[in-house]
């Protein structure tokens, strides 16, 4: 059983052009779980950077980004991992004591599959259009 909101409790969140409510309450559901002191809330904004200086200024522990701030943020953070910089696109702020990384959880975890698989010198390249 998740510990009562309280002083320790850390907050996670999301910043989204028209955030739902599918990440609240799965990662709420995770943190209940799994008796972590967590809160998940999603957030919209029409300031990017006032958003961003708050994950810092308020130690918001991580922050889940979706369009259209996925390539917009990247200059408002202290740094990138590969995952991130490999397609200049930020998929999840990590704040560490108020130094903020960008990652894209999405190119790590697709890499990862096809990583294992046979190469081929024939490929397929499109946008899934007809």
């Amino acid at each position: 059983m998740k510990p009562p909101i309280g002083p320790t409790t850390r907050l996670c969140m999301s910043l989204a052009a028209r955030p739902g409510t599918f990440g609240s309450r799965f990662h709420n559901h995770l943190y209940d779980a799994l008796g972590l002191d967590y809160l998940y809330k999603a957030f919209s904004t029409r300031d990017l950077a006032g958003a961003v200086a708050g994950i810092r200024a308020l130690d918001i522990r991580g922050c889940a980004v979706s369009m259209p701030f996925k390539e917009a943020v990247i200059p408002m953070l202290d740094g990138l991992r590969d995952s991130a910089a490999a397609i200049d696109s930020v998929n999840t702020i990590v704040n560490d004591d108020g130094v903020l990384l960008g990652y894209n959880t999405d190119y790590s975890a697709v890499r990862d599959l096809i990583e294992p698989l046979p190469r081929s010198r024939n490929g397929a390249r499109g946008n899934g259009s007809i």
